[in-house]
């Protein structure tokens, strides 16, 4: 471990030198590292780069390193080779809230940070943290070749994955439609639909997608969210004479190596399945929860769903 330790230091030191900033060795404790930069971009810069050397690393063997990262932005005092002030803490309570493989940035850091090309700070929502006085908008930031998708933050009110909106989304009939494109056709027009999905799916700030078949799995933190992004997908889809179904759940998700897991997603499935085309058929508690909003879902058929006892009212949206 002392070797790893090592080498996660001189990967550091490339990483702040090639942006221009300082690591102050004093600061770190343990493993961890203290990196100052006079610009908030030469900062989300150089954790990308870090990242990715550290992803790239050939490390021993159960020996590889998941790094947290953390970006606060502030005025601080300077003596004697070190950096003190609040904000300081508040960069140590961004990182707190980090998973391994995660870099955490504060708004005023999204605010502040510029050309960063094919770098995106994406907002996560507002959290209660240590040492801020105010609920702060934290972000994530993703860029090529880094991972996205990660637990729920670990703040003062989050310590746990919360309550999930969980969409199964299938396209309707479309092998029998593309019959006719021959396989370079059918792969183009896949790609096409798959990338629809995605930009959707940013658009909306969800937490994860993962594109299964000819649909996807999705989450969300909002359940309006949830909702317009499948309206979206079936608007898209319906001009061009397909169809899309689509199962939705509250509930909650742990995520194991990167994957949800949990039975609130097989109960999703099991609602797609059972949705006619063109409609979204949703559990009891997401028919609740959205009423709470406003939308309101009709009576549907009542299901039984797999390794889940009893039966279950189902409740039925309009896609479009």
């Amino acid at each position: 471990m002392g070797g790893v330790v090592g080498r996660l230091i001189e990967l550091a030191d490339a990483a702040t030198a090639a942006e221009g900033g300082t690591l102050v060795r004093d600061r770190g404790e343990g493993d961890s590292h203290f990196l100052v930069f006079d610009r908030a971009s030469a900062a989300v810069r150089a954790a990308c780069s870090l990242q990715r050397s550290i992803l790239s690393e050939s490390w021993p063997a159960e020996l590889e390193p998941l790094v947290r990262m953390g970006i606060h932005a502030g005025e601080c005092d300077y003596a004697e080779g070190d950096y003190l002030g609040v904000v300081v803490n508040q960069a140590a309570r961004v990182r707190a809230t980090a998973h391994g493989g995660q870099i955490v940035t504060s708004h005023v850091v999204a605010i502040l940070a510029q050309d960063l090309a094919d770098i995106r700070l994406r907002p996560l929502g507002s959290y209660r943290v240590r040492d801020f006085a105010e609920p702060e908008l934290l972000h994530q930031v993703e860029a090529p070749g880094l991972s996205r998708d990660f637990p729920a933050l670990e703040t003062l009110e989050n310590a746990v994955p919360p309550v999930t909106a969980i969409i199964s989304l299938d396209l309707c009939g479309a092998r029998t439609r593309m019959t006719g494109l021959g396989p370079a056709g059918i792969g183009e027009a896949q790609a096409r639909f798959m990338g629809f999905l995605r930009d959707r799916f940013e658009v909306g700030g969800g937490r994860f997608i993962k594109l299964v078949g000819d649909g996807c799995i999705a989450l969300f933190d909002s359940p309006l969210a949830a909702v317009d992004f499948i309206r979206e997908v079936s608007a898209r889809t319906g001009s061009r004479d397909y169809a899309t179904r689509a199962g939705l759940h509250i509930g909650h998700v742990d995520m194991v190596e990167r994957e949800p897991v949990g039975v609130a997603l097989v109960i999703t499935h099991a609602l797609m399945e059972r949705a006619g085309p063109g409609s979204i058929l949703v559990s009891p508690t997401a028919a609740d929860v959205l009423e709470g909003y406003g939308v309101t879902a009709v009576p549907g058929p009542v299901v039984t769903l797999l390794g889940v006892p009893g039966d279950w009212q189902a409740y039925t949206l309009r896609s479009r």
